[in-house]
């Protein structure tokens, strides 16, 4: 059982121990992590525990249960919150709600079931917001994946940054190569965005972090693999997100690992026809060259097969379908090029790590 971490504040201590006792009794998926009697301590253990759900008085000393939702909210903590309340703080109590509280319940009558139900529907709620941020990581993966092997469009980026797809925070962006795939374990801690990319026996991390030298982390991690050099900064700017794949691109095209004009035409033939059946004969034909040129330096430009990327892409755009549409499985299939539905389900499972259905389910909203 996934165990949810609760905390509870309220200056009463009554008032503490009767919600504890309750939750205990009621919740065997709860569990209470700790409990203050103001918002300064409350605010504290938030920040040093990330509880998953708060239960907070609004009135206290010190600081008030507005101004902890208000802070923890800024600080970008992603705990739920529910209020309590006495009869005559309404005015208090849709300020804590326009700040994204869930619920409140008064505190000194409330049943167990209005509890037990506030408590569900914020755990419900907590859910969905850890589900849409799974499928937004899945996506950001795939397309992240695209632009380190320079097969996405500068006009794509944009527009993924303006769905709000991406983020385009200003940052320091470095993209750090890593010969060995168990290195990646070493990184999970460094905010910012992190994927990566299988080419040639070489992983790709691209960071977004507020610190410009990421050389100690770097450092430790040698240390600790015993393996000094095998990991190399391949290149680091402080711009936006469109400012980095702007660079990285000029950079890549001074190099031998540049897409050239073919290839750049082939994948426009393979986006524009992706619905169809796209073979490596049809995309060559189309740009004017042999199959087998064509699947050399394809690999070659790439880091991808033929049939690696157009998988990709079409997943790519599968995902897009199931957030945004409300089309069945089997024609989110056949739009996408897989006229074998169960293939299409298969194949999506394994480079998704869940079934479409299960994708489209996870959470009730699609990726903002």
């Amino acid at each position: 059982m996934n165990l949810r971490r609760v905390l509870v504040v309220d200056d009463e201590a009554i008032a503490r121990m009767d919600m504890i006792e309750r939750l205990c009794r009621m919740r065997p998926d709860c569990r209470v992590i700790g409990q203050a009697n103001n918002g300064n301590d409350a605010l504290r253990i938030i920040n040093e525990r990330s509880p998953d759900l708060v239960l907070i008085d609004i009135k206290m000393p010190v600081m008030d249960g507005i101004e902890v939702i208000r802070q923890a909210k800024e600080s970008g903590q992603t705990c739920r919150f529910i209020v309590l309340s006495c009869f005559e703080e309404y005015t208090l109590v849709r300020e804590a709600l326009r700040l994204g509280a869930d619920d409140y319940l008064l505190k000194h009558t409330c049943t167990d079931e209005e509890l037990n139900t506030a408590v569900q529907r914020s755990l419900q709620a907590l859910d969905n917001t850890a589900d849409r941020q799974g499928k937004r990581q899945r996506l950001c993966q795939l397309l992240l994946q695209q632009m380190l092997t320079l097969t996405m469009s500068h006009e794509e980026l944009h527009a993924y940054i303006s769905t709000g797809i991406f983020e385009n925070r200003v940052g320091w962006y470095t993209l750090i190569q890593i010969q060995q795939v168990e290195y990646l374990d070493s990184f999970p801690t460094i905010p910012g965005y992190v994927t990566a990319n299988g080419t040639d026996q070489a992983y790709w991390l691209l960071l977004c972090t507020e610190q410009a030298d990421v050389r100690p982390t770097l450092a430790r991690i040698r240390e600790q693999q015993k393996k000094a050099g095998e990991i190399t900064v391949y290149l680091q700017c402080h711009t936006d997100l469109a400012g980095f794949y702007q660079r990285y691109s000029e950079l890549r095209q001074e190099q031998k690992g540049g897409v050239s004009r073919k290839i750049r035409q082939a994948i426009d033939y393979m986006r524009t026809h992706y619905a169809e059946p796209v073979s490596v004969e049809t995309t060559a034909q189309s740009v004017g060259i042999s199959k087998t040129y064509l699947h050399q330096i394809f690999k070659a430009e790439t880091g991808y097969s033929f049939s690696e990327w157009m998988q990709k892409y079409r997943m790519q755009k599968a995902c897009e379908l199931l957030c945004n549409t409300n089309l069945k499985i089997y024609e989110i299939a056949e739009m996408v090029g897989y006229p074998d539905s169960a293939y299409f389900s298969a194949t999506f499972k394994k480079m998704l790590g869940v079934s479409p259905l299960q994708f489209r389910e996870e959470g009730e909203a699609a990726i903002p």
